[in-house]
């Protein structure tokens, strides 16, 4: 019989460490979820700055960000004529 008891004792130790390992990949899983949504949030604050930023007077502007919002100003330009080109485009 001893040769049961052992098999079962082993059984039951290595249900428990499944058990225990599920429990923590489970734990994981969930933090690690809360920390990707933080970090969408914040980047979504960071949009949300950045919107507020480039709505000032661009004479108020700090010069730290002349660079990036004549990038910024480029770029929806040059959307501004893509949009359009595609709306010719549509139009043919």
């Amino acid at each position: 019989m001893g040769f049961f008891n052992n098999l079962k004792e082993t059984v039951t130790d290595a249900g428990q460490t499944v058990a225990e390992k599920s429990r923590e990949i489970s734990e994981n899983a969930k933090l690690n979820n809360r920390i990707r949504d933080n970090k969408k949030e914040i980047d979504e604050l960071k949009i949300r700055i950045a919107d507020l930023v480039l709505a000032k007077d661009p004479e108020s502007q700090e010069p730290e960000f002349a660079e990036f919002i004549t990038k910024i100003n480029a770029l929806n330009d040059e959307n501004a004529a893509l949009e359009k080109e595609i709306a010719a485009n549509k139009g043919k």
